[in-house]
């Protein structure tokens, strides 16, 4: 076995939208060392996959649809804000379960796991000492920061993440995070922030490191390689995920960005 082993989710919508591609892509793109799972929630694949392994969504993840019967309609005392991107809990949850069920039932013994979000579009094929270049002995997680950068944004970039299996801190972390949504902690921890999955993610992350638990490895890092070169500020902005290294070999389809095939932010820094 390789020592990654990525998972994504989505629906029919997402797959019609983004995620056929998304898979046909990494099929090709993915080296034979890296494995691959999609946990596809009620859609239909039509195409042919060598190397992605397809799950059962509803068959595989534990604790999504109790958390969606018992919270569907949480909402903040101030209903108003609902409509706000960060409040929108049961929208972002999908992600969440199908990453906790991958740690939780491993499906092999590969040492880091990890996400990629759905709309991700690999650009060329990525060999394997790429991976290898985005963990770090000691570090428990490996994301893409931006807190304390941009003002748009109070959390990380979470369309991308690696964890190590073989540290002790990654089981204590993904135990808080399951605990923040099986038990509805967050909406209370969370309230004047929001709970959205990537602030669950990336607050939780901070909270342990803060109290020196863990290491983790910041992957929102200019690249040497770029066509142009930008500082750690620069590449924090908005669109860490392209326009740092990680941009060198895929695309982070965000937004309104699925309507026209690429981020303009990649195609700029990277050509």
């Amino acid at each position: 076995m390789g020592d990654f082993s990525f998972c994504t989710t989505f629906n029919q919508t997402g797959y019609d939208q983004y995620a056929r591609n998304s898979l046909l892509r990494f099929d090709q793109s993915l080296p034979q060392e890296v494995n691959y799972y999609a946990y596809v929630q009620s859609a239909t694949i039509d195409v042919e996959l060598n190397k992605i392994k397809l799950l059962d969504f509803d068959a595989e993840v534990k604790g999504y649809k109790e958390y969606k019967k018992k919270y569907f309609r949480k909402k903040p005392r101030i209903t108003k804000i609902y409509q706000a991107y960060e409040y929108q809990h049961i929208r972002f949850c999908h992600k969440v379960y199908a990453v906790l069920s991958h740690f939780e039932d491993r499906k092999d013994d590969c040492r880091y796991i990890g996400w990629i979000d759905a709309d991700v579009l690999p650009r060329k094929p990525i060999p394997l000492a790429f991976f290898n270049s985005l963990v770090k002995e000691g570090c428990f997680m490996s994301l893409l920061e931006r807190q304390h950068i941009d003002a748009d944004y109070t959390y990380a970039e979470c369309g991308f993440m690696i964890w190590d299996t073989a540290l002790r801190e990654t089981k204590e972390y993904f135990r808080r995070v399951r605990e923040q949504y099986d038990k509805g902690i967050m909406f209370a921890k969370y309230l004047h922030i929001g709970w959205h999955d990537s602030i669950i993610w990336d607050y939780e992350m901070r909270a342990m490191r803060s109290s020196y638990l863990v290491k983790t490895y910041d992957l929102s890092q200019p690249s040497q390689r770029a066509k142009i070169q930008l500082d750690e500020y620069e590449v924090k902005k908005h669109h860490p995920f392209v326009k740092g290294i990680l941009g060198e070999y895929m695309d982070h389809l965000k937004g309104e960005r699925k309507d026209i095939g690429f981020s303009e932010e990649r195609l700029r820094v990277w050509s």
